[in-house]
């Protein structure tokens, strides 16, 4: 069933139908056109019409009267304007106006009423058509369809029949009986329409003679005077109550019998009539075809005339032509005649020249063959000379290769005779290094096998006591991997890292700010004066080199500049030509300094209101990134060049100023001059032999990184992290390259005295923050880690154990802060739940147990305080987790446990309950134990 929301759209859409309907109604349109628009119109209302549901019209009474009084006005409206175009076209006065309108156009019936049905609507429509506009009805239908239409009618009429209905039905039957052959206009609408067709009976005779505007206002006037006489009421119900009105269906039957053999003698009259109106047209198409066959044969005649007059013509015209084609016939042999007399001479003549040509041609070639037979004589003897000189040369290539043969047989015997011996000393080191390999691998195997031997058997005598406190060990597993930290101290720790970081920025800024201006000065001073010596050194690009790259044009394009255009287009094809570059290209990028004019164009575009676009900007950097990852003597270049201090300025400068997200820009600025810094410094440990002012520059270099401020505010964006950052897939790469670059200079830091102050900046910013980092992006989760955030602690574990590889002092003094210990514990713990069963899967799980396990070494190394914490029963978890471990990482495991019963009886006791003591301490007795950095640091404390 249709809601009254569709319905109420689809009469609007309606209503808007016939506001355009409405506009096409002008005087100059057709009277087809017109009879078109009355359909239209015919159409659209009793579409609306049926739009009203029995829900609408039982829903509001009120409503539904004023909405079917508004449609009738509409209708009524619409179809006189279609009467006034109509009559204006046919030449019928065009004074149609509403108080006579009904005259024209039939009371719309009520759809609303109870008492009318489809056969009264149907004859509305039906008269309407054709009394008014003289067009076939979209609804007429046979006579067979009609009568069986009026014989349903009249069964439900006599079915359910009242004293009321069934006398307005006989009624308006009779009435539309007896006056429907006569009647022009008719209204079926109740009684009103009854009193119109008596009155048009009564006054017929003086109807008429009158036209039908005159006839339809007198009936209007009549039906006005008669409409409300006294004591029609009472005449009416009398004549609504005469029992003579009841028929009987026999009786209907026989009525409409009679109407239907009435209508079909009309029929076969009209038929008859139209019979007659076509053979008079037959007759008159002979009258034409007649007519038209004479018109073509008087033209066939004079046709023929003109083309016997034109041949005629054609005849004598060609006499004349034959006539004068005989004269010059003659003419043209006596001019032949005098042209063949002159071409005789002409041929005389040309004899007698050519056989003056042929003589002096056989002198001339006489000439030719004297010269010839000289020349030949001359060449004979050239030839005989060069003979002789090349036999001679002969005879010198014979004796020289004669004594390069001896030579040669001379070396090739002393080469063999090295080579015998060459290959036998080879076979002797060969011999002598497989059988020490031999040892060395029988030897391990033996150790490796009296250690599993001696693991497997302390472990089947542990297998009882472990069995016994399985279900309590179970237990306070779960509750210790469930972290339990309340609000009230998460935000006491967010309140003192805050403090923290603003007490240390307030210091820095009030005590060491001109301190840090000063020393940048002077470092930059330094280094340039560096890396204009080392400028100088270089050799200049040969031509060679400079015609067969494409690398100088493209850097001198950069150098002209010429608007955003003009620098993005050559870098473009830089950064193309970088990914598939030849030796000759990376020798004229090295030579011709570009990492210095890339430099200049990413410092240039990091000016504000720059005229070099975020593009260029972007592109130069993955230029210098790329340049220096696929070049180690580029990379080297750039420190040595000065030019990777341009870099961190623009790196600080992004990170302090906002960037807006742009599709285009999926990887952030800030990120891109990370990871170029990243890759700059990454091949700097293997070129530290091959050029000794890397190692030199380097010290300088990190001193810069510190005192401009670069690394603290690496920190402060760590810090900004409190929650989960698994969704965030920018903020995680940038996150990834930081601690990248961080743990790269950790790496290039010099051990020893902090000169550069790298150690300070650790200790102060608490190892950058790195622990509260992954303590705000794992703890929220849980147990159930994503692929991303297990990167961001692999990355996270490595800056760690390049820390402490570099001054374990420092990373030691910052963890033993209680609630920076307990965040790394609670991390730790929580990692290794979740990577110990992954533990078989390669990837970046066995990476992060790696780290975190070489970690955990470094945390407890000579310090009692931390393995008493780690075997609390706080911490009782992560060795729980050890013990769960495959064999494999036995080997990283070992030097771990080894450093946290170092000295300490209750851990020693405490770590047997789940390990062997003993295989430890073998272990730690071995000579893998001693090649291992984290157990060389108990050996160096003794």
């Amino acid at each position: 069933m249709q809601s009254l929301e569709i319905l109420g759209d689809r009469q609007a859409l309606l209503t808007n139908k016939l506001l355009r309907m409405r506009e096409t109604l002008r005087e100059d349109i057709s009277i087809e056109m017109l009879r078109r628009i009355a359909d239209d119109f015919e159409k659209v209302y009793s579409e609306m019409a049926a739009l009203l549901t029995k829900e609408q019209r039982e829903a509001s009474h009120e409503e539904f009267t004023k909405f079917e009084k508004m449609h009738n006005d509409n209708r009524a409206n619409d179809f006189i304007a279609v009467l006034q175009c109509f009559s204006s076209r046919r030449g019928i006065p065009n004074d149609i106006h509403s108080d006579n309108a009904t005259t024209f156009v039939a009371p719309v019936p009520s759809y609303g009423d109870a008492k009318l049905g489809r056969l009264e609507r149907y004859q509305h429509i039906q008269l309407m058509h054709q009394n008014f506009w003289r067009i076939p009805s979209p609804f007429a239908r046979s006579p067979e369809v009609e009568h069986k239409c009026e014989l349903e009618l009249q069964e439900i009429d006599i079915d359910t029949e009242t004293d009321e209905t069934d006398c307005e039905a006989i009624i308006d039957l009779e009435d539309n009986e007896s006056n429907a052959e006569s009647l022009e206009t008719i209204s079926v609408n109740g009684i009103g329409g009854d009193d119109e067709m008596t009155l048009e009976i009564r006054y017929e005779a003086v109807l008429a003679e009158m036209t039908w505007v005159e006839r339809a206002q007198t009936l209007a006037t009549l039906q006005a005077l008669v409409a409300r006489h006294p004591g029609r009421a009472q005449q009416l119900h009398a004549k609504l109550s005469s029992p003579s009105r009841r028929r009987s269906l026999h009786e209907t039957l026989k009525k409409y019998q009679a109407k239907q053999t009435r209508a079909l003698e009309k029929r076969q009259a009209l038929q008859k009539e139209k019979a007659q109106k076509i053979q008079q047209l037959l007759t008159r198409v002979e009258d034409v075809k007649t007519a038209k066959q004479q018109l073509i044969e008087k033209k066939r005649m004079r046709m023929e005339e003109r083309l016997q007059r034109a041949a005629e013509n054609r005849s004598q015209y060609l006499k004349d032509k034959i006539k004068k084609a005989h004269d010059e016939e003659e003419k043209l042999k006596e001019i032949a005649f005098i042209k063949n007399i002159e071409a005789q001479n002409k041929r005389l003549d040309f004899i007698e020249s050519c056989k003056e040509q042929e003589g002096r041609l056989q002198d001339l070639e006489t000439e030719r063959q004297k010269r010839a037979e000289e020349k030949a004589a001359k060449e004979a003897a050239v030839e005989r000379r060069r003979q002789e000189i090349e036999q001679e040369r002969q005879k010198k290539l014979q004796i020289m290769s004669e004594n390069r043969r001896e030579r040669e047989k001379r070396v090739g015997k002393m080469q063999e005779q090295k080579e015998r011996q060459r290959q036998a000393l080879a076979r002797e080191k060969a011999r002598d290094r497989e059988e020490r390999l031999l040892a060395l691998q029988a030897q391990q195997q033996a150790t490796t096998e009296e250690l599993q031997r001696k693991i497997i058997q302390k472990q089947q005598e542990s297998a009882r006591r472990h069995e016994e406190h399985i279900e309590d060990i179970r237990q306070r597993a779960v509750e210790l991997t469930i972290p339990t930290r309340n609000c009230d101290e998460t935000n006491s720790n967010k309140q003192e890292t805050d403090d923290n970081l603003s007490v240390s920025d307030k210091g820095k800024d009030s005590g060491n700010g001109k301190a840090n201006k000063k020393k940048l000065k002077k470092l930059r001073l330094r280094m340039a004066q560096a890396a204009e010596e080392y400028t100088a050194e270089l050799q200049p690009l040969a031509p060679q080199i400079r015609k067969q790259s494409q690398v100088p044009k493209l850097l001198n394009t950069i150098v002209k500049g010429g608007g955003p255009l003009g620098v993005e287009r050559p870098l473009g094809q830089l950064l193309r030509l970088m990914a598939k570059a030849e030796v000759v290209d990376f020798q004229s990028m090295w030579l011709l300094d570009g990492l210095k004019i890339i430099s200049d164009v990413i410092q240039q575009g990091m000016e504000p209101n720059s005229e070099i676009s975020k593009r260029a900007v972007v592109i130069s950097v993955q230029l210098y990134r790329n340049a220096c990852s696929l070049c180690p003597q580029i990379s080297r270049h750039a420190i040595l060049g000065n030019t990777i201090t341009v870099l961190l300025d623009a790196l600080l400068i992004s990170l302090k100023t906002p960037e807006e997200k742009c599709p285009l820009y999926p990887v952030e600025l800030s990120t891109e001059l990370i990871l170029a810094c990243t890759v700059a410094l990454s091949p700097t440990n293997s070129l530290k032999q091959t050029h000794p002012k890397v190692v030199e520059r380097l010290p300088d270099l990190i001193s810069y990184t510190v005192s401009l401020g670069l690394l603290d505010t690496l920190v402060r964006k760590f810090t900004k992290i409190q929650e989960s950052v698994e969704t965030q897939q920018s903020l995680v790469l940038s996150l990834l390259a930081s601690l990248g670059l961080l743990t790269k200079l950790a790496e290039l830091c010099p051990k020893g005295p902090d000169i550069t102050k790298f150690l300070a900046t650790v200790k102060s910013t608490e190892l950058f923050g790195s622990v509260s980092l992954l303590y705000a992006a794992i703890v929220p989760i849980g147990e159930c880690i994503p692929p991303r955030t297990i990167s961001l602690a692999a990355a996270t574990f490595n800056l760690l154990v390049t820390l402490a590889n570099l001054d374990i002092v420092t990373f030691q003094d910052v963890l033993s802060e209680e609630n920076l210990s307990f965040k790394f514990l609670d991390v730790v713990s929580i990692l290794l739940q979740y990577c110990v069963p992954k533990s078989e899967e390669k990837g970046e799980t066995q990476a992060v147990i790696i780290d975190l396990i070489a970690t955990l070494g470094f945390f407890c190394a000579n310090n009692k305080i931390n393995q008493n914490l780690l075997t609390s029963d706080h911490s009782s978890v992560i060795i729980k987790s050890l013990t769960k471990l495959p064999k494999q990482f036995d080997m990283v495991i070992y030097p771990t446990l080894v450093t946290v019963i170092y000295e300490n009886p209750e851990a020693k006791a405490i770590l047997s309950k789940d390990f062997d003591i003993a295989s430890l301490e073998e272990y730690s007795k071995s000579d893998l134990a001693k090649k291992n950095r984290i157990v060389s640091l108990l050996t160096k404390a003794e």
